[in-house]
């Protein structure tokens, strides 16, 4: 008997895991579904020019949960893969900027000067690795029992956050590099066909 109620205690058990396994899949099957008819829904609406800047900006959030302004997403759509670019893009805010007027993403500041581009990533790198040592340091000297110092925790902590922050950044810088590599401006003669365009249409 007791056998018995192990078995379908069992058989149970592995009904509610291909349940929760079928309802997850399920869920991700449907979600894609409707990413598609919202994706598929928002670029009519880009291309058909009728509605209000605002509404596009608010639909570009909802699908990538970042705001741009429309020519910079019309730029992200046009390019040959379209989602890496987004995908790439949401990395870049620290180092790029998008010009309206030129319709072209510019290096920031100090990341204009390509030496900066070039050896920046090694700069963070090495900074992780002193801030992260660091942090260690006390564990290292003293073992885990030092970390039940209030001081000590608190010091190794901060110094664990800047290590991690070192690390995404040098992350970003190198998905930014790759990503100025890989975008495609329009070139100066379309520009000036869509300039003429507008002015016409004005």
């Amino acid at each position: 008997m007791d056998d018995m109620l192990k078995i379908i205690g069992a058989l149970a058990s592995l009904f509610a895991i291909y349940k929760l396994v079928v309802e997850v899949v399920l869920t991700k099957f449907i979600r894609r579904k409707d990413e598609y008819s919202f994706a598929k829904s928002y670029i009519l609406d880009l291309e058909g020019g009728s509605e209000h800047l605002y509404t596009l900006e608010k639909g570009f959030f909802a699908l990538t949960g970042k705001i741009y302004s429309i020519p910079e997403i019309k730029l992200l759509l046009s390019q040959s893969s379209p989602s890496m670019m987004i995908n790439l893009r949401r990395d870049c805010s620290s180092f790029v900027t998008f010009n309206e007027e030129l319709n072209i993403y510019e290096w920031k500041g100090r990341y204009s000067n390509e030496f900066i581009q070039r050896y920046a990533g090694n700069w963070y790198f090495l900074w992780y690795m002193v801030t992260a040592s660091l942090a260690l340091l006390p564990v290292y000297a003293s073992g885990l029992y030092s970390l039940n110092s209030l001081p000590v925790a608190a010091f190794s902590a901060s110094l664990l956050v800047v290590a991690v922050s070192c690390l995404v950044q040098q992350s970003n810088l190198s998905n930014t590099k790759k990503f100025m590599r890989e975008i495609v401006h329009p070139s100066p003669n379309n520009l000036s066909q869509q300039d003429a365009a507008s002015g016409a249409a004005a």
